[in-house]
């Protein structure tokens, strides 16, 4: 009796979906919510339990909505929402935020206006993880930003560093005068999971990463992340763009995209005094400019059809393969 009391409250305890009498796992139904959710506000509304609460005081843990809030853990659990709203910020978290994936979750912006726009906006660090990088998702569009003015729609953006353990997570910028996946003010790092930012339609400059901050880093040492530019009208396409930005890859498998630009388009562009190192994994670069802008300094060793070469610092290659150790291959046309 005693155990199968402790199972029970086990069952509670962890929230595994109750179970029919055949065995088989039932469902619990959730509510689309289709209004902002903003946990760094003092009151916040959602279907069912109780129907408000504080995140900035409070667990909010009663939501048929597809997701749970711990306020002193500053945990999010997000177990099948599907979000949709015509904000700037769709999904805000404070900082130091944790989500964790379980399930197929989408978070989706459908604002059009001259506003900066986002889709997942931290207000500082953040981190996603995820059990299982074929089951536990997180789908993020943002809205578009239509002003002449400089403003960005944004699928992903953090005001700190993005740390990436687990998962598979898309996020897609909208239409904008700049649209970038994903934006990062600080450090970047990614240890495992999957990762995909892609940039919209844009007048001056579209990104799958788009790293904002004065000498900041990008640190992948495993997972799978794929970075996509999308058309510019006038200015440039990336798959990842950095002012002062050090990308150093340990392992996984890493693919930057500039997409169709009207100016140019570059795989990588990042600025003078940063570097590109690959000392384990795989990196694919493409850019119908340049695969990576003569800007950086390459770290390392690195092999092309016609020879060795010590340093790619003015590599002009279109497509550039860098393999494990060093080692890599570059594709001419």
């Amino acid at each position: 009796m005693k155990r199968i009391l402790i199972l029970f409250l086990l069952i509670i305890a962890i929230g595994i979906p109750a179970i029919e009498a055949n065995g088989k796992e039932t469902a619990q139904e959730v509510t689309r919510r289709t209004g902002e959710l903003d946990l760094t506000a003092a009151k916040v509304k959602y279907a069912g339990g109780a129907g408000t609460g504080n995140p900035t005081k409070e667990d909010i843990v009663d939501s048929t909505e597809g997701w749970k809030w711990y306020c002193h853990k500053k945990t999010l659990v997000l177990e099948g929402i599907d979000l949709t709203a015509d904000a700037t910020k769709v999904l805000s978290v404070p900082d130091g935020t944790t989500i964790i994936l379980r399930g197929n979750n989408k978070v989706t912006g459908t604002y059009n206006g001259d506003d900066s726009c986002y889709g997942l906006y931290a207000d500082g660090a953040l981190t996603i993880t995820g059990e299982w990088t074929d089951k536990d998702f997180l789908t993020i569009k943002s809205g578009d930003s239509l002003s002449q003015y400089t403003v960005s729609s944004i699928g992903l953006y953090t005001t700190g560093d993005f740390t990436m353990q687990g998962g598979c997570v898309t996020a897609i910028g909208g239409a904008g005068k700049f649209s970038k996946g994903i934006s990062v003010k600080k450090d970047m790092i990614m240890s495992d999971g999957s990762l995909f930012g892609r940039g919209g339609p844009a007048t001056i400059g579209s990104g799958g990463l788009w790293m904002t901050g004065n000498n900041v880093s990008v640190t992948v040492t495993g997972g799978v992340i794929n970075l996509e530019g999308g058309q510019t009208s006038l200015g440039s396409s990336h798959g990842l763009y950095g002012d002062v930005c050090n990308v150093r890859l340990e392992g996984g498998d890493f693919t930057a995209t500039g997409g169709v630009g009207h100016r140019n388009s570059f795989g990588v562009h990042i600025l003078p005094s940063a570097a590109f190192s690959c000392v384990g994994g795989n990196a694919t670069l493409k850019g119908d400019a340049m695969a990576i802008n003569v800007y950086p300094y390459l770290e390392g060793e690195y092999e092309y059809r016609a020879g060795r070469v010590e340093d790619l610092q003015s590599c002009t290659y279109l497509s550039l393969r860098l393999a494990a150790k060093g080692k890599g291959e570059a594709e001419l046309g």
